[in-house]
């Protein structure tokens, strides 16, 4: 009788485990929109390690921001927040199978800084597949802060039918060139019709002298050795080697220098 109490207890135990999982899972999704995650449920499906809860409870915070159902798995948007000595806040965005299991994650938005540093990522543009992310790395000097050094950093990550980011590329971008936005962000025509055709053309041409393009011409030649970032060391730059971002407004560019 004994053995028979124990095997029907042990029975009972696992036919559990499946509603509590199913449960946990329910109760995760009901936190979306806009609810404070529990440290156990972030344990559970964020994968939260390391023993620091006492402090997490104080100086961290994780809200549910959406939820979107995708055709193979769910997308996740979820703020982080802390207490720091400066600003300290990031989006990041998790993938889930449809029971709860994590896949995989992507940090999307960040703001770190106090007063001589500061780090920052912005999702810059997106599509179902493709996610571009700007890293932003400042350092000042505290009292002056006109002096400051900016490193740019524009990374594209694929988002698989599966849910699986995968990182494709990564490419450091001048921030000192005068036109070094249009490697990072799409314009638009409106922006670009205000600008002469003389302009038009600087950023053409700042495009590929980027890459290190040797321009034959005199004209270019002379206005570009001024910037300490041009190091012309090739012939050609090929469509291949130009980003999104640059593909894009060249397009938009060479249209409008047209008519």
């Amino acid at each position: 009788m004994k053995r028979l109490g124990c095997l029907i207890t042990l029975l009972v135990s696992i036919g559990s485990l499946p509603g509590q999982t199913s449960n946990s899972w329910e109760n995760f999704k009901s936190l979306f929109p806009r609810k404070k995650i529990p440290l156990d449920l972030q344990h559970k499906f964020l994968r939260l390690e390391g023993e620091f809860d006492k402090q997490r409870e104080e100086f961290e915070t994780r809200t549910a921001r959406r939820l979107i159902k995708h055709q193979n798995f769910y997308l996740a948007e979820i703020r982080y927040d802390c207490v720091a000595g400066g600003n300290c806040e990031a989006l990041e965005v998790y993938t889930f199978d449809f029971e709860g299991n994590l896949i995989s994650k992507l940090e999307i938005e960040k703001r770190l800084a106090d007063c001589v540093f500061e780090s920052k990522k912005d999702l810059t543009h997106k599509t179902e597949q493709t996610w571009y992310i700007l890293e932003t790395k400042i350092v000042r000097e505290c009292e002056d802060e006109p002096n400051q050094q900016i490193d740019l950093k524009l990374v594209e990550y694929d988002l698989s039918k599966e849910g699986v980011f995968s990182k494709q590329s990564e490419q450091t971008i001048e921030s000192n060139r005068p036109y070094f936005d249009f490697s990072i962000g799409l314009k638009n025509r409106k922006e670009l019709e205000k600008l002469s055709k003389d302009e038009l053309a600087k950023i053409r041409n700042e495009i590929f002298a980027s890459y290190g393009y040797s321009f034959k011409s005199d004209k270019w030649k002379e206005y570009f050795r001024q910037f300490e970032w041009y190091q012309p060391f090739k012939g050609a730059v090929s469509e291949d080697e130009l980003n999104f971002f640059e593909r894009e407004n060249l397009k938009l560019i060479l249209n409008l220098e047209k008519q």
